[in-house]
């Protein structure tokens, strides 16, 4: 609600800087007609009337004027540049998952403050479509050159030793680890749950 405020307030100070605009260029053209009309009438009299100090005083005024049209102008552009810095602001309370799924974990409550520093928080942990698993596993060196992407795979589950799943292989990483001086290579398998 605060940001919506400071939304609102953004709006309010645009509205005013336009209408100040408005007002100042209406100041302008009136100041203009006003010293045309002084020196058009100077010009007549063969310069008796009005006195020089009127007509510069007149001068002044709208060139005053126009300097007040531009400010408020300028005074347009910071308002536009204050609403959209707030709108922006706004539109940053509002968290979207980055992906549909189940939520696994929520480790904020709605309304409570959220920082971002460095890392960024944890805010809810989210399952993707939880129809299809992905299966990470360790590939010995030896073995890696004759896997490929789109392998059919075969493995098993601790929970269930007399079945085996099927998979496909749909990523062999380059980057080798080594545990325990076995070097191996990651590769990810889809699985249907």
């Amino acid at each position: 609600s605060k940001y919506r405020a400071a939304v609102k307030k953004s709006e309010a100070e645009l509205a005013s800087a336009k209408a100040g605009y408005e007002e100042a260029f209406a100041n302008s053209n009136a100041t203009l007609k006003t010293y045309e009309r002084y020196k058009k009438t100077w010009e007549l009299t063969r310069h008796q009337m009005p006195s020089i100090e009127v007509l510069e005083q007149s001068e002044a005024e709208y060139k005053k004027a126009v300097a007040a049209v531009a400010s408020a102008k300028a005074a347009i552009s910071s308002a536009e540049a204050s609403l959209q810095s707030d709108q922006t602001d706004l539109a940053k309370t509002i968290i979207y998952s980055p992906t549909n799924g189940v939520v696994l974990d929520r480790n904020i409550d709605e309304g409570q403050t959220v920082a971002a520093s460095l890392e960024a928080p944890v805010l809810f942990t989210v399952a993707e479509d939880l129809r299809k698993m992905e299966l990470q596993v360790d590939i010995d060196e030896a073995d890696v050159g004759i896997v490929t992407e789109g392998q059919e795979a075969v493995f098993t589950v601790d929970a269930y030793p007399d079945q085996t799943f099927d998979a496909q292989i749909t990523q062999v990483r380059y980057g080798a680890e080594t545990n325990d001086g076995v070097v191996t290579y990651k590769a990810v398998l889809e699985v249907q749950n």
